[in-house]
């Protein structure tokens, strides 16, 4: 038996509508994943549901449960595709995907994407997670840009958000460098950062 946690969905939407001002007039995506961090997948995204842009998860499976549970709004996968099939169930879906690899680039160069699939690209700008390298910038929005993708948003993620730290500015500085290059929209703060 899994464990869960308690948890008030009117805090919930407390939060969620004070970081919807503070982010204003960004636009604001739930993060779920892990059945939403033990707080259960359904409670939270039918908590949210009136209040966000859509939702993140890491892969097909909490995605396909959203759209059971019957959210409507955008689904992006986090650990984004890993096979053809993976492609062709994002696409028939209408499920968004980060893409974070080169072997990603090379599965999302099908006909089947072109005008269909929204592609969310990671920068490693110091998380040290996943992304691709600042250095190659250039070169990856190249290739994006010849998937002919739905749509693009640029992302990274922030290895000390919940801090005042100086790699936070140095993590900024960097990812705006990437996005001055583009015109696409682009994904850095979660929770932490917003309110830092």
């Amino acid at each position: 038996m899994a464990f869960r946690k308690h948890i008030s969905t009117a805090a919930l939407l407390g939060n969620c509508r004070y970081l919807k001002q503070l982010c204003a007039p960004g636009r604001l995506l739930a993060v779920v994943k892990n059945d939403a961090y033990g707080h259960g997948l359904e409670t939270v995204a039918g908590a949210l549901a009136d209040e966000v842009d859509g939702f993140a998860v890491a892969g097909c499976g909490e995605a396909l449960a959203l759209r059971a549970a019957g959210v409507k709004k955008r689904i992006l996968l986090l650990h984004g595709v890993q096979s053809d099939a993976d492609v062709e169930f994002a696409v028939s879906e209408g499920f968004d995907t980060v893409v974070h690899s080169r072997r990603q680039i090379e599965l999302l160069a099908s006909d089947v994407v072109a005008g269909r699939l929204a592609v969310w690209i990671k920068f490693n700008t110091g998380m040290n997670r996943l992304g691709f390298d600042i250095g190659e910038s250039a070169e990856v929005l190249s290739k994006v840009s010849s998937l002919r993708a739905r749509e693009v948003v640029l992302m990274s993620h922030l290895a000390c958000a919940d801090e005042t730290s100086g790699r936070n500015a140095e993590q900024q500085q960097a990812f705006a460098g990437i996005c001055a290059d583009a015109d696409f929209d682009a994904s850095l703060a979660n929770s932490a950062a917003c309110l830092s």
